[in-house]
Formats: C-alpha cells, structure tokens, sequence
C-alpha cells in the first residue's frame, strides 16, 4: 500500500470526471476504495489521500457534468477514513453484493439518454415537454 501522500484518488477521479464527460455516451464513475488505510505517524488519519483537490470538490465537479458518482467499499461496512470522505459506499465485499452494485449501475447507465439538436442553439432558450417521457436538459 502507497504512503496516504502517495494516494491522490480525488486527483484521479477528478480526471476521470474530465474523461467521460468528453464522451458523448453514457457515463459514470466507479470509485472503488479499499480496506482502512494503516496508521502513518504524524498523520492525521481522515487525511489519507494527497491529492490536491478534496472529494467534495470532486463530488461537486462531477455533479456540475451530470456524472453519475458510484462510491464502492470492498473494506466492508462504512470503511476507513478515505471512504467516509466520499461519503456512503455502497459494500462490494461479496461476489452477491457486487454483483447486486453492478446491476444498479447497470441500470443508470441504460437510463440515460443523449440528444443532439441541430444547429446553434443557447440552452436556456430550449425547452422540454416532458408530458409523454421524463426528460432532462443536460448543463
């Protein structure tokens, strides 16, 4: 296991972020987080990631691009400091639970939809009738 200053997750999801948000087709990021970091000395334990941007900034950033966040433990329970930064995780401890997570995301992802208009168009001057199907205009 990396030194917590040698952990930067936030950094990473933040790129990942970044990544599919430049695709135009389903997204969503997985943050899949371990056991309890060990203890460091002189390291204050809810500081075990050295990324330069915390996670609820990174939350934040992935919810401005309509990102879905899935945060995962295999730890088990609420796990270790750096899972309770990202809030609750779902526990991926077992193949069944795993396998329960994935069909949940599975299924966000089959929901979601892209449309592309023609044209030039400034977003706030297009509306929606969301009177036959529930639809959502993307930011």
């Amino acid at each position: 296991m990396k030194a917590p200053d040698e952990q930067t997750v936030a950094n990473a999801v933040a790129v990942a972020a970044a990544a599919v948000a430049a695709y135009n087709h389903r997204r969503a990021v997985v943050v899949l987080l371990g056991d309890a970091a060990p203890s460091y000395p002189g390291i204050d334990p809810r500081l075990y990631d050295g990324s330069t941007i915390e996670a609820a900034a990174v939350k934040a950033y992935l919810a401005a691009l309509d990102v879905p966040l899935f945060v995962w433990s295999v730890a088990g329970g609420a796990g270790g400091p750096l899972t309770r930064a990202w809030g609750p995780a779902e526990d991926v401890s077992t193949k069944g639970k795993l396998k329960k997570a994935f069909k949940n995301l599975k299924a966000v992802l089959e929901s979601q939809r892209i449309v592309w208009f023609s044209g030039r168009h400034l977003p706030q001057r297009i509306t929606l009738d969301t009177a036959a199907t529930p639809l959502r205009l993307a930011r």
